[in-house]
């Protein structure tokens, strides 16, 4: 085969469309509106019950599901509200996701972020690297390492999943 890492890429990408389908354009559309609201810290509440929305439209729509747990955490974490529940949820919804797509590299790298607020970085570590045994050209996953390896102390690490996470997508968020 002429480009076995281009095929890879290609069935990757195959095989990752054909999951986290919603069940209709009700449900994406509550899902568009969440994700468009959910990086401004003024609208994580409405983010929030677009998400639940999402979700009493198709429960199973993991996606919706790790993205309420990235709200859920962030909100318990900045918002001032910590004792109301949120990290509790944030878990919750994060677990779920990866119940209904043990694969979903969006809801490890949420996971990942949640495990170091709990002082649970190697083992955020260690995850994110056994995934990309996996899936070696996700984004998410370097974002996730990039974070996961300075709280480790692998400064030099973390600077390398940042710089492979900008190779992948240029427009990647990282926290270097």
């Amino acid at each position: 085969m002429l480009y076995p890492d281009l095929f890879a890429s290609l069935e990757e990408a195959r095989w990752s469309l054909s999951k986290d389908v919603p069940a209709n354009a009700r449900t994406y559309e509550f899902y568009l509106r969440a994700t468009a609201l959910a990086n401004d810290p003024k609208s994580w509440d409405l983010a929030i019950r677009l998400y639940e929305q999402c979700l009493v439209e198709d429960p199973a729509y993991a996606p919706a599901w790790a993205r309420l747990g990235r709200l859920h955490r962030l909100t318990a974490k900045y918002g001032g509200d910590a004792g109301s529940g949120h990290v509790a949820l944030s878990e919750a919804a994060l677990r779920r996701a990866l119940e209904l797509n043990p694969d979903l590299e969006l809801a490890h790298n949420h996971y990942a972020q949640l495990e170091l607020d709990q002082g649970l970085s190697r083992q955020s570590m260690v995850r994110l690297l056994s995934r990309l045994t996996l899936r070696r050209r996700d984004v998410d996953l370097f974002t996730g390492l990039v974070t996961s390896l300075r709280f480790c102390g692998l400064l030099q690490a973390s600077r390398t999943a940042a710089e492979r996470a900008l190779a992948l997508d240029r427009d990647a968020r990282t926290s270097l």
